[in-house]
């Protein structure tokens, strides 16, 4: 299947499947199915500044500028889309995800490099989501963690892709939303 940003219309209903097909699944099934819808959100994230156009979709593929999860997070930071702690949560779940991916015996949440990353994950200090686990979860169940941290950040840059609006599309001039720049340089 090819790589690439979903809409968010069909986004959200995904989020909603993909919990109820981790439930009661092992911690390998959890992480990989988790990390791989966040993988999309970020995607669609930036899917939503880029055009509609070959070019974008070949960034996402195989070799391209935003081929990987490690590579789409460092551009939406330097993009400034996302913030540090953001970041920081992102490429810890990367981690864990490549723990699980890579490794060749079973493991869970309690194998000591996945513990450790997992307590490195933090909740936004402020957040227009009220958490529906309590304290002692959050800090004790790092199934719990992994997985609140995982929402929020879906969340997160879900609504900062909604902020966005429809992709541009490409016009015989260049982009229609840089139409204004372009006129400005070339009338004087």
């Amino acid at each position: 299947m090819a790589r690439k940003p979903k809409s968010l219309d069909v986004f959200h209903k995904y989020v909603g499947d993909t919990l109820q097909v981790v439930k009661g699944e092992s911690a390998q099934a959890c992480v990989l199915i988790l990390s791989a819808t966040l993988e999309q959100a970020l995607m669609t994230l930036l899917g939503s500044f880029l055009m509609e156009c070959t070019t974008a979709d070949e960034m996402f593929k195989p070799n391209g500028e935003l081929e990987s999860f490690f590579k789409c997070t460092r551009m939406a930071y330097c993009l400034g889309f996302i913030p540090d702690a953001v970041r920081k949560n992102l490429e810890t779940i990367g981690k864990i995800r490549n723990r699980f991916a890579h490794e060749t015996i079973m493991i869970d949440f309690s194998d000591k490099e996945v513990s450790d990353h997992c307590k490195t994950l933090t909740l936004p200090k402020q957040s227009f989501l009220t958490s529906t686990v309590t304290e002692h979860e959050f800090e004790n169940d790092l199934r719990v963690r992994f997985t609140e941290v995982w929402g929020r950040l879906v969340l997160y840059l879900l609504f900062v892709a909604s902020r966005n609006g429809a992709p541009r599309t490409p016009d015989e001039e260049g982009s229609a939303g840089y139409r204004p720049i372009l006129s400005a340089t070339t009338s004087a």
